[in-house]
């Protein structure tokens, strides 16, 4: 479960990310801020979302599992 997490994190945050750098039309000026505003974003209340939803969906399985 824990690296379905990360891969589902990091994918999510990728997106985010390349969506921030293609509004700066292929300039590298401003980059950097795109990439942190789009950080900022996620390690808020993105991802604390993600972790309940996979925390339910841990132990989901495991009553299952029992």
């Amino acid at each position: 479960m824990a690296g379905t997490l990360a891969d589902d994190l990091t994918a999510m945050l990728r997106q985010r990310i390349e969506e921030a750098l293609s509004e700066l039309d292929g300039s590298l000026e401003g980059s950097a801020d795109a990439a942190g505003v789009a950080y900022r974003e996620w390690k808020g209340t993105r991802v604390e979302g993600l972790a309940g939803d996979f925390t339910t969906r841990a132990f989901a399985v495991g009553e299952l599992a029992c």
